[in-house]
């Protein structure tokens, strides 16, 4: 039995320890193939991101860690975890937090958008615009009271579509 058909059998199994070991592999072939264990994100002792941080991502190579990251994005899509991943990394890693912030729950949206607004990417205004409609209204109704917003949109108007604006997080 060749090692990969192993880590395939884990991922049927629902073999964790086994799983683990090969998110820490330095062959990106061993990641991938780990990574196809979508149960690992109903194991909370794992897909925490204070473990992540402190124990798995640093016996990683940097390439893993980044292809954990949007394994993580794409699949995780229960709210309570996404809000807990939202607010661990929203103060050091906020394009990585964003997005989260459409997979949690419309009221923690509409509690967070107002915090956000001048930090957000016309992308991701318009993903939370269509999971919540009112973070529209949240948005327009600051254009008229927050002059760091009012700037945001200013600048976009005047930035050229392949040129990062200064104040925004793209």
């Amino acid at each position: 039995m060749t090692v990969q058909s192993r880590v395939d059998l884990a991922v049927s199994l629902g073999d964790a320890d086994y799983i683990l070991r090969n998110l820490k592999h330095d062959d990106m072939l061993f990641v991938s193939r780990a990574l196809k264990a979508r149960w690992l994100l109903d194991r909370h002792d794992v897909i925490n991101p204070q473990y992540l941080e402190d124990t798995l991502f640093p016996e990683m190579v940097s390439p893993a860690v980044s292809k954990m990251r949007h394994w993580l994005y794409i699949n995780l899509r229960e709210p309570a975890k996404c809000q807990e991943f939202y607010e661990y990394y929203k103060q050091n890693s906020f394009e990585f937090a964003i997005k989260f912030l459409s997979r949690c729950s419309n009221r923690f949206i509409l509690e967070e958008v107002p915090k956000i607004l001048a930090k957000l990417s016309p992308h991701y205004l318009k993903v939370l615009c269509e999971k919540c409609s009112t973070v529209a209204k949240t948005y327009f109704d600051s254009l008229a009271t927050q002059d760091d917003v009012k700037k945001c949109y200013l600048d976009q108007e005047h930035c050229p579509d392949n040129q990062k604006c200064s104040n925004r997080h793209f």
